[in-house]
């Protein structure tokens, strides 16, 4: 694992500190613990997935597995060193190598997004909840945006935001599911 910075231009979703993997499955990708502005809210962890020269970004929300925590919590008080629990946590929070360590999370799909090389700030997000698609953003030229939510896997508002552009739906449509994302 090789710490990296990914510098910001018109393609990155999220630039910043990333570490680099390379495995014969999935090729070369890029991880990042930190938190995109538009999470910058929530009470969530998240990774986002960077995969070489393609221009997708897949978000997950992380959080600790539960058995990871009762073991952790079980094998202090056996050890009578509850207090270190903090101590513990803190360090894993803290350390990429745990971090990167996928039995201790559980991660859910939190967003795709898919940007644009060709005008900053251009791009697709996909809000996913629940495994299912809950809204589409797409921007157009920057500040041209569309709003597409939906309801029930369907189409229920479509909203522009400056100048209106065609979004490829209209009411009533399907959502898309992951694997067609």
């Amino acid at each position: 694992m090789q710490e990296c910075y990914l510098e910001p231009d018109d393609h990155m979703y999220l630039d910043g500190k990333y570490h680099y993997y390379n495995n014969d499955i999935d090729d070369i990708y890029y991880i990042s613990y930190e938190k995109h502005s538009d999470d910058k809210n929530s009470k969530y962890k998240f990774l986002t997935k960077h995969y070489d020269n393609t221009c997708r970004f897949i978000v997950f929300k992380k959080k600790y597995n539960i058995d990871f925590i009762k073991n952790i919590k079980l094998l202090l008080k056996q050890k009578n060193i509850d207090d270190l629990y903090d101590k513990i946590i803190d360090k894993i929070d803290n350390d990429y190598e745990f971090n990167h360590n996928f039995g201790i999370y559980d991660y859910k799909l939190h967003r795709v997004v898919n940007t644009s090389i060709c005008w900053s700030a251009d791009y697709e997000k996909f809000e996913i909840e629940n495994d299912c698609v809950k809204q589409i953003i797409v921007t157009y030229h920057g500040f041209n945006r569309c709003y597409i939510r939906f309801k029930n896997g369907i189409v229920d508002l479509i909203e522009h935001q400056g100048r209106k552009f065609d979004s490829g739906f209209k009411l009533g449509d399907k959502a898309p599911s992951i694997d067609e994302i």
